[in-house]
């Protein structure tokens, strides 16, 4: 008997954003922002996005949040984030 293991996430590798789009983000908190903003996987929630990039759950809303006085998205986390958003 064999079991059938949903696909976690899928990565079809990088993808262009138009430059416009990129130029739009003047911050680092744009950029991480602009990231969840385009996910392709569009019903990734925050806690799946969290086990998916190997981040605390209870921080990602700081992550995505507009306020600069939140946290940041650690940079070590960057590459995780965009290959779970699919948007790298």
């Amino acid at each position: 008997m064999q079991l059938q293991l949903p696909m976690l996430t899928y990565y079809a590798g990088p993808r262009l954003v138009p430059l416009d789009v990129v130029a739009s983000a003047k911050t680092y908190r744009d950029a991480v922002r602009l990231c969840w903003q385009m996910r392709l996987r569009t019903s990734l929630t925050r806690r799946a996005l969290a086990e998916e990039a190997g981040l605390y759950a209870s921080h990602v809303t700081d992550y995505l949040s507009a306020e600069e006085s939140k946290r940041e998205l650690p940079a070590k986390h960057i590459a995780a984030m965009e290959v779970a958003c699919a948007t790298g």
